[in-house]
């Protein structure tokens, strides 16, 4: 058979191993640090990206054996999840309310702008662009429900839930039922509503901006058409 090498060669090769992998991850994180991507705010995937950049080892790797215990320790991220995140990271962005805005470049963004802003890149693609045609969209989904009020708590099978969008109408004279459109992000421990979008100029949310995270009433709204979740999400 093949001879081994003495246990002491065993250890200094795997030393050797270590300290360059040690080097590769350095390279790394200099190449995300160029790319701005450290300057962000921390994220859990980027988090989950720096466990993954190598796979994991074996049982004589311990450092593959800590990146396997990280990634069986993290949770799944629910869809509402993904939205909370996302709006949160958008909301300070400082952006004001404009009429027509379909991205931060063009200096602010209207309420159904912001939703397909919001949505497009996490698996809504095709979300229509105006708020009217979101209703539709949740409509023919058969998501949608209509009501007058919004619940004093949220859940339950004909309650509001993270991630629902709320539409209004008569903010404006837009000819149409629907004139404006938030999404619920979920309640806090208060009791306290809270959702995401754009709304007026004379509006602004918790980081003073137009497109930003608002407080939401509860009860009746004599404005309000309804709310849904998005289709392919309940």
């Amino acid at each position: 058979g093949v001879e081994r090498p003495p246990a002491a060669v065993r250890t200094g090769r795997r030393a050797l191993r270590l300290v360059a992998e040690r080097r590769d991850h350095r390279r790394r994180m200099v190449l995300l640090e160029q790319a701005g991507v450290l300057h962000q705010p921390p994220h859990l995937l980027q988090v989950l990206a720096l466990v993954l950049m190598e796979p994991p080892g074996a049982s004589d790797d311990p450092i593959g054996d800590r990146r396997l215990d990280v990634f069986r320790a993290i949770r799944p991220l629910s869809a509402d999840d993904v939205i909370r995140e996302r709006a949160e990271h958008i909301s300070k962005f400082g952006l004001p309310y404009v009429f027509g805005g379909d991205h931060p470049s063009e200096g602010g963004l209207d309420c159904s702008g912001t939703m397909k802003f919001l949505l497009s890149d996490i698996g809504f693609p095709d979300m229509p662009r105006t708020s009217y045609d979101q209703y539709a969209w949740l409509r023919k989904a058969r998501t949608l429900k209509h009501a007058k009020s919004i619940p004093d708590h949220m859940g339950g099978r004909k309650g509001i839930k993270p991630g629902d969008l709320i539409f209004w109408g008569g903010t404006y004279d837009s000819g149409h039922k629907v004139s404006h459109v938030m999404i619920y992000l979920g309640q806090g421990g208060d009791g306290t509503h809270y959702m995401f979008g754009a709304r007026g100029k004379s509006k602004t949310g918790l980081h003073g901006s137009g497109v930003d995270i608002f407080k939401l009433s509860s009860g009746y709204q004599k404005s309000l058409v309804g709310f849904g979740s998005l289709p392919g999400v309940f």
